[in-house]
């Protein structure tokens, strides 16, 4: 695994990460989304790298989610 990859049990974390290196802070909502949408994409037990799950983010069918992929892409990456 390296450095950039993300293992399981971690989506609360790569939330947190996103969020500080966005500077958004997600509604509880949003946030519950994005953690169960990362804790599916790790179980399926592949590793990804934080831009592969934001490019995914922005595949997603919710408003606010994609949005916040669209900031963290800008920001982040």
């Amino acid at each position: 695994m390296s450095n950039n990859t993300i293992g399981l049990g971690e989506a609360s974390n790569v939330i947190e990460i996103l969020e500080i290196g966005s500077s958004v802070k997600l509604p509880n909502s949003t946030r519950d989304l994005a953690i169960q949408f990362v804790e599916r994409l790790l179980n399926s037990g592949r590793d990804y790298e934080l831009n592969e799950l934001i490019e995914l983010m922005l595949l997603v069918d919710d408003e606010s989610l994609h949005e916040f992929a669209s900031i963290c892409k800008q920001k982040i990456y």
